[in-house]
C-alpha cells in the first residue's frame, strides 16, 4: 500500500492504492532476448498454474517501481510493486515475457512453465537514453513503441497523472505541449482544447480508440474524466482523418483506460484545495480471472463563490460533478483477451453568475433574468466494446455508443440538446512482404443531433392563410467508409506510411482524405517526422462559437452550411541531448 502527500501551494492532495498482481495485455516484439527458463506450476482446483516471480531492476541493481511484466501474445501479465517485484500467474507451456518501463528498454525472456521445477525471473533494464519505449497505438493504429511510429505520439503516463492534484482532465492535457486550454466562457466555464492553434472542434476525442465524443461531447465531455480512471494519454497533433474520421484536422487524443488486470485491487484518490474544490474517487477490482472487471466511482465539487476583483461576479464556476465507469476483459484459451466492455455515466450541474445569483439559487431563477447566471446541466452515457474476431490475426470489431443530454439557460435564453452516437467498426491488419505492415478497416456510424434553436429548424409552406410554419428537424446522418492504411520499413533509418479513407456524407457524397507520413532518423538521438492529410467535418453551430451563440438574442441562418475541407502539413524534429 502506498501513502503520499503532496502540496502544490496550499494544495493537498492525498493518494493511497492498494498494489495488486495482475495479468495484462500483450506487448509488441522488438527487445532482445535474454534466456530461457523453467517454471514450476502449482494445483489450483483441478487447473496446474505456474507462478513466475522475480525482480525488475535498473543498471544499478535498483528495483524498477511498478514495472510492467507481460507474457507476449496473452492477456496475462502484472505489474510490480514499488521495489520490482512481481508475481505472474500462467497455464502450462512456453511463454515470452517481456519486462518494461517508462525510461528504461524493454527486456525479454523464454519462459516454460512445467510441472515439477520451480524457479524465479529477474529483468535488468538498461536507461532509455534516446527515449521512445512507450507501447503506443493511435498513430497507426496498430501497437508499436513511440520511436518506431512514423507518426510523432506524445504520451502522458500514469505516473504523471498522479503528480497533479485534480479530477479534471483538461488541466492534465493542457501541460503537453502545443496543447492549451481554451476557455469559450467565462460565467458558466465552458472549454476546449486547442492543438496547435486550432479549436476543439478540430480535434478528435477517442477514449479506447473509439470516437464518442464529438460536438457536444468535446466541449463537455472531457471534463467529467476522472485521472484516477487512465492509464495513459496519447497525443497526436497533425491530420488524423485517414483512421480517425472527418472531426480529426487538428489532431487526436486517445484517453486509454486502466486495464482491469493490471489495475490495484483497490485504489483510493482523494484532495482538496483552498479554493474549495473537493474530489474523491474510488476504484476496485472485483474479479479476476478469465473474467476480469473493474469498477470506479467519481464525485466532484466546487462549492466556494470566490470574487477577489470584486466585480460582483463569481471568478470561478460552481460545479458538482459525479460519475460511474465499469470496465471487463474477458480472455479465450491460451490468455489471449477476447472482448473488452466498458460503459461510464457522468452528470453534471454547474452554475456561474452574480454573487446574489449564486448565493439565492433556485430552479425558478433558471431563465427568468432577474438575476443574472448561467448554468449547466449535462448527462452522458457511454458505452464502448471490443471483440477480437481472429486474435492470432488481430481482426477486431470496435462499437462505441452515447448519448448526451444537455439542459442550459444562459441569462434567460434556453439552449436544449440531445446528441447521440453510434460506431462500428471492423479492423483487419495483415503483414506484406519484408517490412511492411497493411491495416484495412470499414466503418458505419449513425449520429443524430437536436435542440431548439433555428439550427434544427425548417420553415415550411403551409399555404392559405395559415401562411408559413416552422418545424423541427434534428440533424440525422448515417455515415459509413471504409479505410486503408500500409506502413512499410525501408531501412532502420527511413520509415513510410501512406493511407486513404472514404466517407460518405448525405448531402456531400463521398468525401476521400488521404495522408502520408514519414520518418527519418539521421541519427540515434535525431527523429524527423513529416505528416501531412485532409479533413472534413459538418458544422455545428453551437461549437463554432459558444459565447456569441449562447449570448446572441437571436439567431439567423442565411444559407445553407456547407462543411469544412481542409488541407493539413506537420513536421517535427526531435533530438535527445545528453
Amino acid at each position: 500500500m502506498r501513502v503520499r502527500a503532496r502540496t502544490r501551494g496550499v494544495v493537498v492532495a492525498a493518494m493511497l492504492a492498494a498494489a495488486a498482481i495482475s495479468p495484462a495485455h500483450a506487448q509488441p516484439s522488438g527487445v532482445a532476448p535474454t534466456g530461457t527458463q523453467a517454471i514450476g506450476t502449482r494445483a489450483t482446483g483441478t487447473q496446474a498454474t505456474g507462478a513466475v516471480e522475480g525482480r525488475v531492476r535498473d543498471a544499478r541493481g535498483e528495483g524498477v517501481p511498478f514495472a510492467a511484466v507481460t507474457a507476449r501474445g496473452t492477456a496475462f501479465g502484472a505489474n510490480a510493486d514499488a521495489d520490482g517485484r512481481y508475481r505472474v500467474a500462467l497455464a502450462p507451456g512456453s511463454y515470452t515475457l517481456v519486462a518494461s518501463a517508462v525510461g528504461f528498454v524493454p527486456s525479454q525472456t523464454r519462459v516454460t512453465v512445467g510441472a515439477a521445477v520451480t524457479g524465479g525471473v529477474d529483468f535488468r533494464l538498461a536507461d532509455d537514453a534516446i527515449g521512445g519505449g512507450e507501447v503506443v497505438v493511435t498513430g497507426t493504429m496498430r501497437e508499436t513503441f513511440v520511436r518506431d511510429s512514423p507518426v510523432r505520439v506524445e504520451v502522458v503516463s500514469a505516473a504523471y497523472l498522479e503528480k497533479i492534484p485534480t479530477a479534471n482532465l483538461m488541466n492534465v492535457i493542457s501541460n503537453v505541449n502545443g496543447l492549451r486550454q481554451q476557455i469559450d466562457c467565462g460565467v458558466c466555464g465552458t472549454n476546449n482544447i486547442r492543438i496547435n492553434g486550432m479549436d476543439g472542434p478540430y480535434t478528435a476525442v477517442l477514449i479506447d480508440g473509439a470516437p464518442i465524443m464529438s460536438s457536444l461531447g468535446t466541449v463537455y465531455g472531457l471534463n467529467g474524466i476522472s485521472p484516477a480512471l487512465i492509464q495513459q494519454i496519447e497525443v497526436v497533433k497533425g491530420p488524423m482523418s485517414t483512421l480517425y474520421g472527418s472531426e480529426a484536422l487538428a489532431g487526436v487524443i486517445n484517453i486509454i483506460t486502466k486495464n482491469p488486470r493490471t489495475a490495484p485491487r483497490l485504489s483510493v484518490n482523494t484532495f482538496g484545495t483552498s479554493g474549495g474544490e473537493t474530489a474523491l474517487d474510488i476504484g476496485g477490482v472485483p474479479t479476476r480471472g478469465r473474467v476480469a472487471t473493474l469498477v470506479s466511482g467519481t464525485f466532484a465539487r466546487n462549492g466556494r463563490i470566490v470574487d477577489h476583483n470584486g466585480d460582483d461576479f463569481a471568478d470561478r464556476t460552481l460545479s458538482t460533478r459525479a460519475s460511474v465507469f465499469g470496465k471487463a476483459s474477458i480472455a479465450g484459451p491460451g490468455g489471449r483477451e477476447r472482448a473488452s466492455l466498458s460503459a461510464r455515466v457522468y452528470a453534471e450541474d454547474r452554475k456561474g453568475g452574480t454573487r446574489a445569483f449564486l448565493r439565492s439559487f433556485t430552479d425558478t431563477l433558471r431563465g427568468s433574468g432577474r438575476l443574472y447566471g448561467e448554468t449547466i446541466r449535462t448527462t452522458r452515457a457511454e458505452l464502448v466494446g471490443s471483440l477480437q474476431l481472429l486474435p492470432r490475426q488481430g481482426v477486431r470489431l470496435d462499437v462505441a455508443a452515447n448519448r448526451h443530454d444537455q439542459d442550459s439557460y444562459y441569462g434567460a435564453s434556453s439552449y436544449q440538446a440531445t446528441q447521440e452516437s453510434y460506431v462500428a467498426q471492423l479492423v483487419a491488419p495483415m503483414g506484406i512482404g519484408r517490412g511492411g505492415a497493411f491495416l484495412a478497416g470499414a466503418t458505419a456510424r449513425y449520429q443524430r443531433y437536436d435542440d431548439n434553436t433555428v439550427a434544427t429548424e425548417r420553415t415550411t409552406s403551409a399555404g392559405g392563410a395559415a401562411g408559413n410554419r416552422t418545424v423541427n428537424r434534428p440533424d440525422n446522418r448515417f455515415i459509413p467508409g471504409v479505410f486503408a492504411q500500409h506502413e512499410q520499413t525501408f531501412s532502420p533509418a527511413v520509415r513510410g506510411l501512406a493511407g486513404i479513407r472514404a466517407d460518405y456524407q448525405p448531402g456531400y457524397g463521398a468525401i476521400l482524405s488521404p495522408r502520408a507520413s514519414l520518418q527519418l532518423r539521421p541519427a540515434p538521438a535525431t527523429t524527423v517526422r513529416l505528416n501531412g492529410g485532409t479533413g472534413f467535418r459538418v458544422v455545428n453551430l453551437f461549437t463554432e462559437d459558444h459565447a456569441a451563440y449562447s449570448g446572441a438574442r437571436a439567431t439567423l441562418i442565411l444559407e445553407d452550411l456547407r462543411p469544412e475541407r481542409s488541407v493539413s502539413a506537420t513536421a517535427s524534429v526531435q533530438h535527445i541531448v545528453g
